[in-house]
């Protein structure tokens, strides 16, 4: 196995190295944006943090390698930016190397091979597990600590400790352990459950007590943030706000999505291990998870990482029937059209990681660069302030920059929460008031800022920059190019020209994300 770590490390570092869009804003905002924060002293805390709904334990691995380049005085914008993606690629290596034990605990030896070649082939995999997502580390602990449960019922401490590491990171994984847990509990009901109880304990609400102390540390007050996390996601249903999808997206829409043209080899590989119980196991937990994240109304493709993990033992399980020599798989190989039939499966996953790894969303990426070069250029920080006009958290922010630029953009924090959250960033967003209200809404309606934006962006905008003098204005905009042809002739009275027009994508998949992202200059 430590030829196949080897083999994925090389991979997923090249993935970190190369690397050129963004996804969703989470990646930034909910981890390295927070650690840069807690190290450098700057960097924006979202709504999130102001209602206790996200653990500073997953951030702080982050923080942990931006401390040791700050110390070694290695701290340039590049490293910044991608020093967490090199520890991502460390993790995502892990993964890779826990699902092909788990192909070749569950069918096989020879399996394992071929579902390590699935799983660097997998577009998703490539796309997703180098990102800085909670649900990148939750896919680890998920592999490596159901490796360990089905490798041994008798020692269950590893598998207990990734399962509290994996809840710690993302509370909604709470309900995929709960399954192997009842298990665990019929399994010892006849052979005395003080041990296992005994261990769950110690190991288990250890960790989530360490949690919990880094919690207080970085909240300066107790948070439960499990408890938060799935009474406002799961309890409260509040995840709607960020889009509802129905009960059966995961299956009809999110992993026909995720795994691709892999779909094949994936439910040929179930049909194959159909004849034997205990090579269904991988299947029934991956099915278990993707039911638990069925339950909250709002779903997103990352949300099905680990349940991939789970199911790629079946795509190598059938690249090793189909591609693989008789010597090695003791069966006649089968005719060359299902041979050629696999083989495209697995390549015609690299043009899409291709693409959505350098190309699709990449000015969202792109567009920082070049803030960051204005800021160079003006020989200070605030030569190069800017006010964002596209939807909140489309592009990354302070850990692309690594520079104190003056920044502010719409924000879109429910208005609950939107004082608490100004009051976190109070310091970073003094420079340019923003309008919290709307004129003619009723008080029984609050809009968040973007909000009040999209009612009449002209009129919104004469609010913000009409009364103040050019000096004092942000010197950049930034905004997708259909609402920035909408503002050229204000912007233009106001003094403002277009700068860059960066292209986004070759064709438009998120409404929120259009084909060509603007920099406008003072």
């Amino acid at each position: 196995m430590r030829v196949v770590l080897v083999a994925a490390l090389v991979v997923r570092v090249t993935q970190a190295l190369a690397i050129r869009t963004a996804f969703a804003p989470d990646e930034f905002w909910q981890s390295i944006e927070v650690a840069h924060r807690l190290v450098f002293g700057y960097g924006h805390l979202t709504w999130e943090w102001a209602a206790g709904l996200r653990s500073y334990v997953h951030p702080l691995l982050f923080a942990t390698v931006y401390s040791l380049l700050k110390a070694l005085r290695m701290d340039s914008a590049w490293a910044v930016t991608r020093a967490p993606l090199l520890l991502q690629a460390w993790c995502a290596a892990a993964t890779d190397m826990y699902v092909a034990r788990l192909a070749a605990l569950e069918l096989g030896q020879h399996i394992g091979r071929w579902c390590l070649a699935c799983q660097l082939a997998s577009w998703f995999n490539g796309y997703c597990l180098v990102r800085t997502y909670s649900n990148s580390m939750e896919a680890l602990a998920v592999a490596a600590g159901t490796y360990h449960w089905l490798l041994s019922r008798d020692n269950n401490t590893r598998h207990t400790t990734c399962a509290a590491l994996s809840v710690v990171c993302r509370p909604s994984s709470a309900l995929f352990w709960a399954l192997p847990c009842a298990l665990e509990l019929l399994w010892h009901r006849h052979r005395g459950l003080g041990p296992l109880l005994l261990n769950a304990a110690t190991v288990g609400g250890g960790l989530l007590g360490a949690a919990a102390l880094i919690d207080r540390t970085g909240y300066g007050r107790w948070v439960a943030v499990p408890w938060e996390f799935l009474r406002f996601n799961l309890l409260a249903g509040a995840s709607a706000q960020y889009g509802r999808h129905a009960w059966h997206w995961n299956l009809s829409q999110g992993l026909p999505v995720v795994a691709a043209s892999l779909l094949p080899l994936m439910a040929a590989g179930l049909l194959m291990a159909r004849h034997s119980g205990r090579h269904l196991r991988l299947a029934g937990l991956a099915a278990w998870s993707l039911t638990t994240y069925s339950l909250p109304a709002h779903k997103e493709f990352r949300f099905l990482l680990p349940a991939l993990q789970l199911l790629m033992p079946y795509c190598g399980l059938a690249a090793a029937r189909l591609l693989g020599s008789r010597s090695s798989t003791g069966r006649q190989p089968p005719n060359k059209l299902w041979r050629w039939g696999a083989a495209a499966c697995l390549f015609l996953q690299l043009p899409m990681a291709a693409y959505f790894m350098l190309v699709h969303q990449r000015a969202q990426i792109g567009i920082m660069q070049l803030i960051r070069h204005e800021a160079n250029a003006a020989g200070s920080p605030s030569g190069a302030s800017t006010l964002f006009l596209t939807p909140c958290h489309a592009t990354p922010y302070y850990t692309h920059l690594h520079c104190p630029v003056p920044m502010r953009f719409l924000d879109c924090s429910p208005p609950q929460h939107a004082a608490a959250t100004a009051w976190l960033n109070q310091h970073s967003e003094a420079w340019l008031a923003l309008p919290q209200t709307c004129p003619h809404t009723p008080s029984s309606a609050p809009l968040s800022q973007r909000q009040c934006f999209e009612q009449d962006p002209v009129a919104y905008l004469g609010n913000v920059l009409g009364p103040r003098p050019r000096s004092q204005r942000p010197r950049l905009l930034v905004g997708y190019s259909p609402l920035m042809q909408r503002l050229a002739e204000p912007l233009t009275a106001w003094g403002y020209r277009l700068h860059t027009s960066l292209t986004n994508c070759w064709v438009q998949i998120d409404e929120d994300s259009p084909c060509k992202l603007q920099l406008w200059s003072l």
